[in-house]
């Protein structure tokens, strides 16, 4: 017994004091055994504390140089159709209180609750500090929120992409999310809903990588009451969460998805039956509202609709119409939706066999591509969270620092002649005298990005299937 004792008595010295010996501690040691307190951790250990969670002089630098800079030319540059005749004007509708007056007065309100609710808040700001309805501050109050999600979301990558790829990795995602130039044009200039969008399936995804899948779903559940094309990453987050967690927390995970989704909605299903008939068509209506081969995305279907207005003379309604028999019976549509299903569906089985950080982030960067170079009626917009995804894995992948640079120009050059051309449209200047503008630069430009853009696909494709081997000893059961 003797000895037993002498024995517990030097084991608890060794764990709480680190002592190797049965010597007595050190004085200041015994005083704070005493007082029921544990030693204090060496200074490198306090500087690691802080470097986990602290973001990088060069991070905090861009993120802070990307918000500044957009303050500065978002009140000056504008999408004309969305951010005027759109978001200002279905902003006023809620009158800073009441966003489920915005299905209630304007028959084209398309989008889902969270967008309503961030409209209405702007609304409030606006007549806070008593901005007219569509001055250069009401503009940089609409598009702050996306300024914000970008700004804020490049320290968080580093501090979520320490862990699972290392600081160096993590900081050199970070920035190239923040020099993800074609983000900030959709953040700045068109103000659009797709930057955060992608900062939250991001938020969703880094969750995931550090065993919180109740919180990825309800980011992802913001997410897709934000924009429907959020479901093009769930079924990515999902077969994660089965592979990595089992598929009782991958199921209640994708409950707290659901319920965050009918949280955010049922108050417009309360206020009355227009406003919750106006939010189920945000969802069923996102389908079919533009019957065209592609809304200025270079993809496949630009290619195809510049093909047959050139070179088989078709008229350009009809050589952009996806309803028009294309090959055989089948319409652009039919085909597109055949591509994307083919090219998406090998991705998540690529996933469930490989379930790992770097596996997670790509598939849904090029589930999202994918969805943007196949499908017909799709934006140019559209492409943006894969390309925030992309910068992701700019540290830990060999494939994506190769080509994240191409695609981040291609996709820059794409939404900004977007921008400009459906701006001159709108005000009827290609009308008047740009038509060798229009020839020269938006035809053959966009034909150019859009051979660029297929190709980089392809390439892209291939170093995901290479960095992606499957891990054999996740091939039979989930990892714990």
């Amino acid at each position: 017994m003797v000895a037993r004792g002498r024995f517990a008595r030097a084991t608890l010295r060794h764990v709480v004091g680190g002592q190797e010996s049965i010597r007595q501690p050190p004085r200041e040691e015994n005083a704070l055994l005493r007082g029921n307190l544990l030693p204090m951790s060496p200074p490198s250990n306090a500087a690691a504390l802080r470097n986990r969670f602290s973001p990088s002089p060069p991070v905090l630098a861009a993120s802070l140089a990307i918000f500044l800079a957009g303050v500065m030319i978002a009140p000056f540059f504008s999408m004309t159709i969305d951010t005027h005749y759109y978001f200002l004007s279905w902003a006023q509708e809620s009158r800073g209180f009441n966003p489920f007056r915005l299905y209630e007065a304007r028959a084209d309100c398309n989008y889902p609750a969270l967008w309503l609710y961030v409209l209405t808040g702007v609304e409030k700001l606006r007549l806070l500090f008593h901005a007219p309805p569509h001055s250069p501050g009401a503009v940089l109050l609409l598009k702050l929120p996306s300024l914000l999600a970008l700004a804020g979301a490049v320290p968080m990558a580093e501090r979520w992409l320490r862990e699972p790829f290392g600081a160096d990795a993590a900081r050199r995602g970070a920035v190239a999310l923040a020099f993800g130039l074609s983000l900030w044009v959709n953040a700045a200039i068109w103000g659009q809903a797709d930057v955060p969008l992608a900062v939250l399936l991001i938020g969703a995804a880094l969750a995931l990588l550090h065993a919180r899948p109740v919180l990825a779903g309800v980011l992802a559940g913001f997410a897709l009451a934000l924009k429907l094309q959020a479901i093009f990453a769930i079924p990515f987050l999902i077969v994660y969460a089965w592979r990595r967690f089992g598929g009782r927390m991958a199921g209640f995970a994708l409950a707290t998805g659901i319920l965050t989704v009918v949280l955010l909605s049922l108050p417009f299903f309360l206020h009355s039956r227009a406003s919750g008939t106006g939010l189920i068509r945000s969802y069923t209506g996102a389908v079919g509202f533009y019957h065209r081969r592609s809304n200025e995305a270079f993809n496949i279907w630009h290619l195809s609709k510049g093909f047959d207005n050139v070179v088989r003379h078709l008229p350009a309604e009809l050589a952009n119409d996806d309803r028009v028999p294309y090959i055989g019976p089948l319409t652009p549509r039919q085909i597109g939706l055949s591509l994307f299903v083919a090219a998406y569906l090998p991705l998540l089985w690529r996933l469930w066999r490989n379930p790992s950080p770097q596996a997670l982030l790509f598939s849904i960067a090029l589930g999202f591509i994918v969805f943007f170079m196949f499908p017909t009626q799709v934006h140019s917009r559209y492409v943006q969270p894969g390309i925030a995804f992309l910068a992701l894995l700019y540290g830990v992948s060999p494939g994506v620092r190769r080509l994240y640079p191409f695609w981040n120009i291609t996709t820059t050059v794409n939404i900004g002649m977007a921008l400009v051309y459906t701006n001159w449209m709108w005000a009827g200047t290609l009308a008047k005298h740009n038509r060798g503008i229009e020839k020269v630069l938006f035809t053959g430009g966009s034909v150019l990005t859009s051979v660029a853009q297929v190709v980089l696909l392809v390439l892209l494709y291939r170093a995901f299937w290479r960095e992606t081997e499957p891990i054999a000893d996740m091939a039979e059961k989930p990892a714990p």
